[in-house]
């Protein structure tokens, strides 16, 4: 799942729990409920409520029922007696349109709302027993209220505020709000704007606080422990004020997402701690090295607006987003641990970043990319995520290269939306659905990846002119899928394709590339199946030699000293009697022609061929061997004319030193 539709799926738990809410908008009608009256009358007379004053209401024995308060200026006491309800759709008590009421020391049992405010302003709710209800309080289109010192536990929500502005939760102690689906213990949204989180106990709750679509959030002096999701969730959300917030024992501690810069814009000091580790959550920041000596024992860590950023040698674990990166450009990500995360790492509208040599592992997602062209994702250890390795989305001109990608749930590499992306060489195995998907991602490049063991090789939704050469697919489930048969990609560059463990044709011609072709689908076939595994091999002068074969290939060394070759070539199995070798090997490296020996020349080279393949930059020669293991050396030869004058060298300082050795010493007369 992309992370783009997980935070759609996010936002329509968050606004459905409005739903019915504002389904029950209209004015309230008494069936059957306890109405305090405008007038200050009790109806029924019978009920168990009584006041002497018509401003304090005194709950006098348990009321199986509900209580609708419609008159201002007073004060419900329960003194300790129960309000049990019937469930759905009904509210334990009801304000609408009130203002300046206050509800006390209440126990309020299995409401679909136990407190439900609408349209009010002033109301405080404090020291009341609120439990086993959908909502445990829910405050919509109010203002200037507080809910202080209440025991809010075991609801669904346990605290809701929509389109509520300049309220105040404080005090209370917020537990177990989690029964069902996606659960708060204080969640705001939909503009609740300039409310006041502070110091409540938030434990053992799905997420610990929630703010969506808020501005000017102040979250202050909570202990928010024990939750099963995030302890405080930050999304699409800006200008909130964190401060002395102790996050302990919950599975992310702290987490931000939004989709434009303001939702990154966040007052959020390094009092706030995340098991005992400090939040840096660093705002236009430029040219700075954070490590282990800079900024020690990172609880959570983020870069918004900033360039040339060093991060080295951090350990970041159980948030939202171990590092993010939101507008941050020109950076360096590197040998970083960063686990159990919900996101490793997160680069969102950044560029010219580079992500290298870091363990991404056991996060739910490894590493995402949104709108963020320009970066590179090289030498990293991606492994165990339990849904993508790494996504781009809305993202171009990566590159993609030399990681090692396995063992994740989903996918291995999720393109959504991403072209002129370039991912080579990187080894994506035993990931559990699709080892890389491109999804209406046209004009990438993938080429020389080990892809093996994973339930799908390459599946391909509506995306068109992608290139895929070079590659090894080796025992996955289904090598390649194509959803739409008119997306037509191109499976070859013209001179080799990729490597099917599942193909079937033979090589009469002995050059190392099928005499078929392999067919993948409509408008996708590769024309030019490779007979072995591709390697590709660096050398000390920076040129890349490819090998082909259906041998092991080991210990290979390029020598600048004399421009050769060496490499070992191994039997892949057993019973393998015949072996073959397809070289491409760059002309500024090794001048050809070349000369392949094979045991120093004890072994026999069969079907030589020097020069199967030739351009002005590289030259493929093909040669075979009957298998054991064997020393392979390839030498450049000397050309006619090199050879004539190193001829020509030799005979001349022969004359030389023949015509001093026999010359006559000239005569000197006695003295």
């Amino acid at each position: 799942m992309s992370r783009k539709f997980a935070l759609v799926i996010i936002l329509i738990f968050v606004f459905s729990s409005i739903f019915p809410i504002a389904f029950r908008l209209q004015k309230v009608e008494a069936r059957g409920t306890i109405i305090i009256g405008a007038d200050g009358s009790i109806l029924p007379s019978t009920a168990n409520i009584t006041s002497t004053d018509n401003i304090t209401y005194t709950l006098i024995a348990d009321i199986y029922d509900e209580i609708e308060i419609q008159r201002d200026h007073i004060v419900l006491d329960g003194d300790g007696y129960m309000l049990l309800g019937s469930g759905w759709r009904s509210e334990g008590i009801l304000l609408d349109g009130v203002n300046n009421v206050t509800i006390r020391n209440v126990e309020i049992k299995e409401f679909a709302w136990g407190i439900y405010i609408y349209n009010c302003s002033d109301i405080t709710v404090s020291g009341n027993n609120i439990t086993n209800n959908d909502y445990g309080a829910h405050i919509y289109r109010s203002s200037n209220s507080t809910i202080s010192e209440n025991y809010i536990a075991k609801n669904h929500h346990g605290i809701e505020l929509a389109y509520s502005n300049n309220n105040t939760v404080s005090g209370n102690q917020i537990a177990e709000n989690k029964y069902s689906g996606w659960a708060n213990g204080i969640i705001l949204v939909t503009s609740s704007n300039n409310n006041v989180i502070s110091g409540n106990n938030i434990t053992n709750n799905y997420n610990g606080i929630m703010v969506s679509s808020c501005n000017n959030t102040n979250i202050s002096g909570n202990n928010i422990t024990g939750n099963t999701n995030y302890g405080i969730y930050l999304i699409g959300s800006f200008d909130a004020f964190l401060q002395d917030n102790l996050l302990n024992g919950n599975q992310y501690g702290f987490g931000v997402d939004g989709w434009e810069p303001s939702h990154y814009l966040h007052s959020i000091n390094t009092s706030n701690l995340v098991e005992g580790k400090p939040i840096y959550y660093l705002i236009s920041q430029h040219d700075i090295t954070i490590n282990s000596s800079t900024y020690p024992e990172a609880g959570f860590l983020a870069l918004i607006n900033s360039t040339n950023i060093t991060v080295e040698g951090q350990n970041l674990t159980n948030n939202g987003q171990g590092l993010l990166l939101a507008y941050a450009n020109n950076s360096r990500i590197t040998k970083n641990n960063i686990t159990n995360n919900y996101e490793g790492i997160v680069l969102y509208s950044s560029f010219n970043n580079s992500i290298s040599g870091n363990n991404v592992t056991n996060n739910s997602c490894g590493i995402y990319l949104q709108e963020s062209p320009n970066n590179t994702i090289s030498g990293n250890n991606i492994v165990a995520n339990t849904d993508y390795g790494i996504e781009l989305e809305y993202s171009l001109n990566n590159t993609i290269s030399e990681n090692n990608i396995t063992e994740n749930k989903d996918y291995g590499i999720l393109f959504d939306e991403s072209s002129n992306n370039v991912i080579s060489r990187n080894s994506i195995t035993k990931n559990k659905e699709h080892s890389i998907e491109l999804s209406g991602s046209p004009n990438n490049t993938i080429a020389g990846n080990n892809i093996a063991n994973n339930a799908e090789g390459i599946a391909v939704y509506y995306s068109s002119n992608n290139t895929i050469y070079r590659n090894n697919f080796v025992n996955n489930t289904n090598q390649a899928y194509i959803f739409d048969s008119r997306a037509q990609n191109v499976w070859d560059d013209d001179v080799e394709g990729n490597y099917w463990s599942n193909y079937t044709g033979v090589d009469s011609d002995h050059d190392g590339i099928g005499d078929t072709v392999h067919v993948l689908g409509t408008n996708n076939t590769d024309r030019y199946p490779l007979m072995g595994l591709f390697h590709s091999f660096n050398t000390s002068l920076g040129y890349r030699v490819n090998v082909i074969s259906n041998s092991t290939i080991e210990n290979f060394k390029y020598f600048e000293s004399n421009s050769t070759i060496k490499m070992y070539v191994v039997n892949m199995t057993t019973d393998q009697t015949f072996g073959f070798c397809r070289v491409c090997i760059p002309k500024n490296l090794m001048s050809p022609p070349y000369t392949v020996m094979i045991n120093g020349e004890l072994t026999n080279v069969l079907n030589f061929n020097d020069t199967i393949h030739d351009n002005d930059t590289h030259r493929w020669i093909y040669f075979a061997y009957e298998h054991s293991t064997h020393e392979v050396d390839i030498i450049p030869e000397f050309p006619a004319w090199t050879s004539m004058l190193l001829i020509l060298i030799v005979l001349t300082v022969a004359i030389v030193i023949y015509k001093w050795s026999h010359a006559e010493l000239p005569y000197c007369l006695p003295s």
